[in-house]
């Protein structure tokens, strides 16, 4: 879903407005709450993808970017274009929630990713989402509500965290993305993967305090 945010922040401007498709609001979970023929800014559809890890606004924001481009190319393509333009050797992505079972990524890959949104400034945007913990967002008439929070854990428990994405299939178990501003503007990424369920925060804050003890800034 930070692929997806990428390409849709590199595609799309902020206050353009996403018309809700069936095929959007069908897809696997609800989390979002999204209801057919709602109209949401691809804003606020950013901020349901990230912060309840919603994968029908996911699906939403790509039907977006390829109405915008005329159908003239796929969703996933412009994913895997970025992909090799940051160099991630070892991922490959077949849609724009992470639910199907041939994407793939490594540790080392997600760190680029990482690294590559934190560091360029028009992708500041994916990061004030990341760290907010509740936000209420509207659908472009007012008409519909929907109170957000983080699936974050961590976020507001240890100062150093700016942001992070939980993730969790049940083939790639628990998963999760933190970034920490360290001293002197470092920042300190942290990748877990494969967590049993219930430990991706306990590995995380375990990895992070380790991390404290044993280097310095």
């Amino acid at each position: 879903k930070i692929m997806t945010a990428l390409v849709v922040l590199d595609q799309m401007n902020l206050e353009e407005i996403i018309l809700l498709s069936k095929k959007a609001v069908d897809t696997y979970e609800d989390f979002g709450n999204l209801v057919v023929d709602e109209r949401l800014s691809a804003r606020n559809l950013l901020y349901i993808m990230l912060l309840q890890s919603s994968n029908d606004a996911a699906m939403a924001l790509s039907e977006g970017v390829e109405q915008k481009k005329g159908g003239s190319i796929l969703f996933i393509n412009l994913m895997n274009q970025k992909a090799k333009e940051i160099d991630l050797a070892d991922s490959f992505f077949t849609d724009p929630s992470g639910l199907n079972l041939d994407n793939i990524s490594t540790a080392a890959d997600l760190v680029k990713l990482t690294q590559y949104s934190l560091e360029n400034p028009q992708y500041s945007f994916l990061w004030q989402v990341l760290g907010a913990k509740e936000i209420d967002v509207q659908s472009s008439d007012g008409a519909i509500n929907h109170p957000l929070q983080t699936t974050n854990k961590l976020l507001g428990q240890i100062p150093e965290i700016i942001g992070g994405k939980t993730g969790y299939t049940e083939e790639a178990g628990e998963c999760l993305i933190l970034a920490l501003r360290m001293p002197a503007g470092q920042y300190l990424i942290n990748i877990i993967l494969g967590a049993v369920l219930g430990e991706r925060f306990i590995e995380a804050e375990r990895l992070i305090n380790w991390t404290k003890q044993v280097y310095f800034w």
